[in-house]
């Protein structure tokens, strides 16, 4: 490869690289992110998970995440987690093209192959996301690169297959979803390296997570993180098929899933080589799509795995293409046909390096133009406004915060659950959910609430405690308030409950309005002891509301 041509890859790669990363950083929130971070959190401030707060996922990347609160911590410990997951991607797409180099004749192939995979919408949305998905996979393909690369070596070959069953094992320890793709791997290491290799591969596979149940059981929750994670997930009641999401899957990404499918159809027709290497990829090819249909919620991050098992049949398809282009004579070498190369001869056409490369450019900008749609519509929704929110509750000075996301998510949260979604609540008592939740809210002396979507789908009895005691202040925050309607303030008195002690700003429309005899001024702040008060209207009174500004300290002397 001459000078120009160096650099010109080199100034491509950093383009993609600094584009990547500004979507990591400007990509939409998922829902997701704030639990992992939360838990993350959690740990980092010595907490359990299982014990001391509910959780369905192995405390893996968790732990990993978990020094990023050491740099800082507030909305901005979200975008440096963001940012490991996006190293992640970065390391998975440098072992992906390993992988491919491993299967093909030439660089063009690879590179083509690592250039669908990294604009794919969905592997690239979920890639840079604070998610063990990301780890996850990284280690899938490191094992997967290792394989092909080394398996059947005679010297370092067996420190790989070693290393490589270490990672492999570490794909389901970060993320038990994962546990079939990479015990797939296992079969391929039998078909690639044979049985002693492969045993070395097998007892290398259980060491992550023999050492994560070590370290739960040392920590004397062992036998909640079995229910809590595997149990449960057996359990699980919310299921929806994956059907939408394979449509995505097709119309984002068609060429890498066809030329996928085509080289690894290649492979597995072609000589023994090729042949051993298509039975390390296809038996995880069919676990990560038996996962999907196994997966009780298959979201967008249970389609991981076949991306890179995608990209490394891809890889071949475009090697093959290649050397039909550039090097025709070649197929006649190893007595194969390149059906291009002959229908070009027959009609007198001879082979041009130039009209290839317009060709495979034109092709790969076809290909790629979906995904540059969808990325280019992700991106018009952004992160701002659910930070706005973060900013907004802690401004309020709440001790704790209540919500179904953990959008607070470097903050406690209220009760046992930091976070609530249908799958989740499928799996409780509705009455004894909400029992529990309206005592939590009142133990944790009424924190501040985030008051999202996930907490309109709680029961009932919740919503109705919420907007009783509750008033919103700004971007779904809601603050300790509320109201009495005007039929209990028209020239009589009532009893109303202060839910805790502070200062409010109290305002109406109409007369003179009293809290235990002492006159108040509409919209002048005025300090309440948590507690029933008595409330009286002079002449018509209407639209009542007194909403929390700042708590006071508990036990502070409050009188209006």
């Amino acid at each position: 490869m001459t000078r120009l041509p160096r650099l010109l890859a080199a100034l491509v790669a950093s383009a993609a690289l600094a584009l990547t990363a500004a979507f990591a950083a400007f990509h939409p929130f998922d829902d997701d992110e704030f639990q992992h971070a939360h838990y993350a959190w959690l740990l980092h401030r010595g907490q359990l998970p299982f014990r001391d707060f509910f959780e369905h996922h192995l405390p893996a990347y968790h732990a990993l995440a978990a020094p990023a609160y050491a740099v800082i911590e507030g909305p901005e410990s979200l975008f440096v987690i963001r940012f490991l997951s996006w190293a992640c991607y970065v390391a998975t797409l440098a072992c992906a093209y390993g992988a491919c180099r491993a299967l093909c004749s030439g660089r063009a192939g690879p590179i083509a192959a690592v250039l669908l995979l990294s604009s794919a919408p969905m592997f690239l949305g979920k890639m840079v996301e604070a998610r063990p998905e990301a780890p996850a996979l990284l280690c899938f393909t490191a094992s997967l690169w290792l394989l092909l690369r080394g398996g059947a070596d005679k010297g370092r070959g067996m420190v790989r297959v070693v290393v490589a069953g270490v990672l492999a094992g570490a794909m389901p320890a970060v993320s038990h979803k994962f546990a079939l793709p990479a015990a797939a791997l296992a079969l391929g290491a039998f078909r690639l390296a044979g049985a002693r290799k492969a045993a070395l591969f097998a007892a290398a596979f259980t060491l992550p997570l023999l050492a994560v149940l070590a370290w739960a059981a040392a920590h004397g929750i062992f036998h909640d993180l079995i229910h809590d994670v595997f149990v449960l997930g057996v359990q699980w009641k919310h299921r929806f098929a994956p059907s939408g999401y394979l449509v995505t899957l097709w119309t984002e990404n068609a060429l890498l899933v066809v030329s996928g499918i085509a080289g690894l159809l290649l492979l597995a027709a072609g000589h023994a080589p090729a042949r051993r290497a298509a039975a390390v990829i296809l038996p995880g090819l069919a676990a990560a799509i038996l996962t999907i249909f196994l997966v009780p919620e298959p979201y967008r991050q249970s389609f991981l795995p076949l991306f890179p098992l995608l990209a490394a049949g891809a890889s071949v398809t475009a090697d093959r293409l290649f050397a039909c282009f550039f090097s025709p004579a070649s197929g006649a070498r190893t007595g194969e046909t390149c059906t291009v190369s002959a229908c070009a001869s027959s009609a007198g056409i001879a082979p041009s390096r130039g009209i290839a490369v317009v060709a495979l450019v034109a092709l790969a900008a076809a290909a790629m133009y979906p995904a540059a749609i969808s990325l280019a519509a992700d991106l018009r929704l952004n992160p701002a406004a659910d930070v706005r929110r973060m900013r907004t509750a802690v401004s309020t000075g709440s001790p704790r915060f209540f919500d179904g996301r953990a959008l607070v998510f470097y903050r406690p949260h209220t009760g046992r659950y930091a976070f609530m979604h249908q799958g989740v609540q499928s799996m409780l008592d509705p009455a004894a959910f909400a029992a529990e939740t309206v005592a939590a809210i009142r133990e944790a002396g009424f924190p501040t609430a985030v008051l999202d979507y996930r907490v309109a789908q709680m029961p009932p009895p919740v919503l109705e405690f919420l907007y009783d005691h509750y008033l919103p202040l700004a971007d779904d925050v809601w603050v300790p308030g509320f109201r009495i309607d005007r039929s209990r303030l028209a020239g009589r008195s009532c009893r109303r409950q202060v839910p805790v002690g502070g200062i409010y700003r109290i305002s109406w429309r109409g007369g003179a309005v009293f809290c235990d005899g002492n006159s108040l001024a509409p919209g002048v702040p005025v300090a309440l002891a948590a507690g029933e008060h008595e409330w009286k209207g002079a002449g018509f009174v209407e639209d009542f509301e007194a909403r929390l500004l700042r708590r006071l300290p508990a036990g502070a002397e409050t009188a209006p």
